[in-house]
């Protein structure tokens, strides 16, 4: 993947997250951009961008949050990681995998986030239930929307310098 193609992605993600997702929030749930781009780099980038690309879009939310520097980077690029591991291991074109793919990432996300809210502010957890109903919804509203964006950019993969899709047969399959 070109350097360029992946900054301008973080960065329309970065932008749509801040502009675009109050207005496609539903009650406490919100689509997390961010985290769907993170989940399609892990999933269909090449190795070195798809070991790496949660902890840039993590670093990019970072730079633009008022959190402390670093808690989006590895909260971002744990769940990143996470889909990179497995990547290998599940068919990954499928929608419903897709989806539940964007869940455990998503899961891994809200631990990491709530884990740090928990120990930077141990006395302001007392709704800890209505956190985790948010997190919990937004991963899965996020989890629904990412066939939406993935499509696209798998459409356009030849462009972003993105491997093409490739079915491979299993060695000594007939």
């Amino acid at each position: 993947m070109r350097a360029w193609v992946l900054i301008l992605l973080t960065a329309v993600a970065v932008a749509l997250q801040g502009v675009v997702t109050p207005r496609f929030q539903w009650g406490a749930a919100r689509p997390d951009f961010p985290l769907m781009l993170a989940a399609f780099l892990s999933l269909h980038a090449s190795r070195p961008v798809r070991l790496c690309g949660g902890w840039i879009v993590g670093l990019a939310l970072d730079v633009t949050s008022i959190e402390p520097v670093g808690v989006f980077t590895v909260s971002y690029g744990l769940a990143g990681l996470t889909l990179a591991v497995v990547r290998d291991r599940v068919f990954i074109y499928h929608v419903a995998v897709q989806i539940a793919l964007v869940v455990a990432a998503g899961a891994v996300l809200s631990a990491a986030l709530l884990l740090y809210r928990g120990f930077a502010w141990p006395g302001t957890l007392g709704g800890f239930a209505a956190e985790f109903w948010a997190a919990a919804t937004s991963t899965l509203y996020t989890a629904c929307a990412a066939p939406l964006v993935f499509y696209p950019l798998l459409w356009g993969a030849k462009g972003l310098g993105i491997p093409a899709p490739g079915y491979r047969a299993r060695q000594g399959a007939p």
